[in-house]
């Protein structure tokens, strides 16, 4: 190999790396727009590239454009991204469309390839937003099994008990809520006083 050719491919692995570190860059700052201009422009020069389909994907979920993001996180899936990860988040592209049957579906298919309890939790979320009550603290429980300090799925099991009527079980999950994550904040009346619930992302579907 000739060292021209030699520093061409460097040149052009160096401006790949520097492309992909600013698209990462912008994302992690929550410069949306600026995240997928770059991760486009890295498309551009690695089509397929899996890891920079999914994370279109995020960004188009994040800024709620729920149908792209379903189309990325298929492309994704079929260039060989991480199935799990990109399963649960089709669930919450979908469930932001409203289509419960499509979401449930990719979440039971990440919680079948790895059982995590963000998995858990957005499912429960979706079945107690269904009225699906008895199988979203099934759900929670699952998480809980796998991490029973996982505030938020204390909090929402909370909720579901709640919607039940069975407020002595809801007020237990609220406690372990506020013993896992005390610094939280919450609207939840608990012994009389109004106690601090796990923030305004407790309730939600989480991507991670």
């Amino acid at each position: 190999m000739s060292r021209e050719t030699i520093q061409s491919y460097y040149d052009r692995v160096s401006g790949e790396h520097d492309l992909w570190q600013r698209a990462l860059d912008h994302h992690q700052s929550g410069h949306l727009e600026q995240a997928a201009q770059a991760y486009r422009e890295f498309l551009r020069l690695r089509p397929n590239h899996p890891e920079a389909l999914y994370l279109l994907g995020v960004v188009a979920y994040q800024t709620e454009n729920y149908s792209a993001a379903v189309e990325f996180f298929h492309q994704a899936l079929a260039a060989g991204a991480d199935e799990p990860s990109c399963h649960n988040i089709l669930g919450l592209a979908f469930a932001g469309m409203d289509k419960a049957g499509e979401a449930e579906t990719s979440f039971a298919r990440a919680i079948a390839i790895r059982k995590t309890p963000d998995f858990c939790n957005n499912l429960g979320n979706l079945l107690s937003r269904q009225g699906r009550v008895e199988e979203a603290i099934a759900a929670y429980e699952e998480a809980l099994a796998l991490d029973s300090n996982f505030a938020d799925a204390h909090y929402n099991a909370g909720n579901a008990y709640r919607q039940k009527q069975e407020l002595e079980d809801a007020v237990a999950c609220f406690r372990r809520a506020l013993t896992a994550n005390p610094s939280a904040r919450c609207g939840v009346v608990v012994g009389g006083t109004r106690a601090a619930s796990p923030g305004a992302d407790s309730c939600s579907m989480t991507s991670q």
